[in-house]
């Protein structure tokens, strides 16, 4: 058997036993440390492996495509393995309405611009001073490139989690708005 052979199915392996401890991890709830360490692991050496049989680019994107795949299967082999519940019976509410101020109306659209678009914007700051520095660092840009496609979405997303999940109306602004801006006054400094 040819060695690359070898080296993808031990990374389709270590991505498997990955995904397998993390949703261990996950159905115990605590005392997870070490699961949770170990999953990762698992499925970081994977990606690694993938990215020796066929480029830092390349290999690194098949290796996510691998573990994507995987989990959704184990996704699928859990909504199979779960037995159907009975449906729920509702029971009729009467719902009383509150009074909405503006002041309300405008805090939950500027809430929801946070969540969305802010974010969004901000991870595109982020990510565009990312590529900058990483180009001054001497980074090669196809790497370069990799590495900043795929922390865009999950800087928004984190980003956006954030916004909603804070109370905190000033703190939520605050964090996200200076998330944004200081990689653009950064790359301002740059030019």
């Amino acid at each position: 058997m040819d060695s690359t052979v070898l080296i993808r199915l031990s990374a389709f392996f270590c991505a498997a036993g990955g995904v397998w401890v993390l949703q261990a991890a996950w159905k115990a709830h605590n005392g997870n440390g070490q699961r949770l360490a170990l999953g990762w692991s698992l499925i970081f050496g994977s990606v690694i492996a993938w990215a020796f049989t066929s480029g830092a680019d390349k290999g690194a994107a098949l290796g996510i495509i691998a573990v994507i795949l995987l989990v959704m299967s184990a996704f699928l082999l859990t909504a199979l393995k779960t037995e159907k519940s009975a449906p729920r019976r509702i029971t009729p509410r009467t719902i009383t309405g509150e009074k909405v101020g503006i002041r309300t109306i405008l805090s939950r659209v500027w809430a929801g611009l946070l969540i969305g678009p802010i974010s969004g914007l901000a991870s595109l700051s982020i990510c565009t001073a990312a590529f900058a520095g990483f180009k001054m660092a001497g980074l090669e840009h196809t790497a370069n490139l990799t590495i900043v496609s795929f922390s865009f979405p999950l800087l928004w997303a984190c980003l956006g989690i954030f916004a909603g999940y804070e109370t905190r109306m000033l703190v939520k602004s605050g964090t996200v708005l200076a998330s944004g801006l200081v990689p653009l006054a950064f790359m301002a400094l740059q030019a």
